[in-house]
């Protein structure tokens, strides 16, 4: 057992942060299923807006999100339950666990880089159309500029974890749990 007490740093960040993370993304879905309609009746009038603002695909993809917004935060709950699980048997050492947390790092940095994507061409899009009232180019460019160092922060961190995921370190760590 004293061989387990010595595991790497990165087994105890990485597996703190998937937890932390977990946690707050279990709150969150978990507030959204308690007031589905609270978050989307504040705004639907600016909602629709929106949408109607915007070409067709950044307007239908909201309306997709809209109409389904209580499955998604039930599909949020669900999966952060299973990070919860994930990053507490990682820092166990189970290899399984580790498997799962680069795979959901990956997904992680796909969606991070995919909505940042959509979010830009999306204000993008609000610019080009006339008669948009407060879509000036500044305000554009200040949305633009903050989602790309959201972006910029979340796909480092993210290619970090997966680094040390697939690296020698955390690789021996599971391995030495198994020999014991």
């Amino acid at each position: 057992m004293g061989s387990l007490a010595k595991k790497p740093l990165s087994v105890w960040l990485i597996g703190w942060l998937f937890i932390i993370i977990a946690g707050q993304m279990i709150l969150s879905g978990s507030l959204n299923l308690l007031y589905p309609g609270s978050a989307a009746l504040a705004e639907q009038e600016e909602m629709v807006y929106l949408q109607n603002s915007m070409p067709s695909i950044f307007g239908r993809v909201l309306e997709y999100y809209n109409d389904n917004f209580y499955w998604f935060a039930i599909l949020q709950v669900l999966f952060s339950a299973f990070m919860l699980i994930c990053g507490i048997m990682f820092i166990r050492l189970y290899a399984w666990a580790r498997s799962a947390l680069e795979i959901m790092a990956s997904l992680g940095l796909g969606y991070v880089i995919g909505v940042t994507v959509f979010y830009i061409s999306s204000w993008i899009s609000l610019i080009r159309k006339p008669g948009i009232e407060g879509m000036n180019s500044g305000f554009v460019t200040v949305m633009v500029l903050g989602a790309v160092a959201g972006m910029t922060v979340w796909a480092i961190l993210l290619a970090v974890i997966i680094k040390h995921l697939r690296g020698q370190t955390i690789r021996k760590a599971v391995n030495r749990r198994l020999l014991i």
